[in-house]
């Protein structure tokens, strides 16, 4: 296994085009250098033991691909910089430290066919701008601390498969419009504060295996958050995060 830290010697190697270094022992700072390896396609740093914040040199780097830096101990927030990378199709930064809201910079990134930033500190509402990234297909923003509604323009995200919003606070009723998503197959919507009923337009959608939403009843009053008449799961709202606490229907 590597172990250390990243030297910040890296930069002169201006030839790299990926950078592939997961399920090492690596840690320390990801160094700004790394904005000098313009030529860079993918970076795969994931499994390792780096923090610190992720520089905003990297939004130097145009011909990103990827970019995976999954369970690692980065803090800060997104630096409105990577709103650069147009040609990104895979970000991942699942189970770190991140705080702070989405960047709208972040949603010019039209490309995005995978967006995974679950498990972090990360708050705020999620943009009316999440229905430019057309191409998306897996988007997971769970466990965090997001709140307001979920914005309708979801709908226009007609390639997604994949939707995963549970283990946070949004509000109002889960989005009707992603009933316009034919090939989705699963819909986490879980532990939020979510009221009202599950869009029955969501029922008849034949793609989709997976519907999870608040729809158990609570033991505080003996009534679901969620009216569902076809969720493969029910989890109870007042039993926040307990896996345990979610029945099948």
């Amino acid at each position: 296994d590597l172990s250390g830290s990243v030297p910040s010697e890296v930069g002169k190697l201006t030839n790299l085009v990926e950078i592939v270094v997961s399920s090492n022992d690596l840690s320390g700072s990801v160094p700004s250098e790394v904005g000098k390896l313009t030529n860079l396609v993918e970076i795969d740093v994931s499994w390792n033991d780096l923090s610190g914040s992720v520089p905003s040199e990297v939004g130097k780097l145009t011909n990103l691909v990827e970019i995976d830096v999954s369970d690692n101990v980065l803090s800060g927030s997104f630096p409105s910089e990577m709103g650069q990378l147009t040609n990104l199709v895979r970000l991942n930064v699942l189970q770190n430290l991140l705080n702070g809201t989405i960047p709208d910079e972040l949603y010019r990134l039209e490309s995005l066919t995978d967006f995974d930033c679950s498990f972090n500190s990360l708050s705020g509402t999620i943009n009316d701008q999440i229905g430019r990234l057309t191409n998306l297909e897996s988007l997971s923003v769970g466990g965090n601390a997001f709140t307001g509604t979920f914005p309708s323009t979801v709908g226009n995200l007609t390639n997604l498969k994949y939707f995963d919003i549970s283990l946070n606070f949004f509000t109002g009723t889960i989005p009707s419009e992603l009933a316009l998503i034919k090939n989705i197959n699963r819909i986490d919507a879980r532990w939020n504060n979510f009221n009202g009923t599950v869009p029955e337009e969501l029922c008849e959608l034949k793609e989709l295996f997976n519907l999870i939403a608040d729809c158990f009843p609570t033991n505080i009053t003996g009534l679901p958050a969620v009216k569902c008449k076809c969720c493969t799961k029910c989890c109870d709202t007042a039993r926040r995060g307990d896996w345990e606490a979610c029945g099948y229907t």
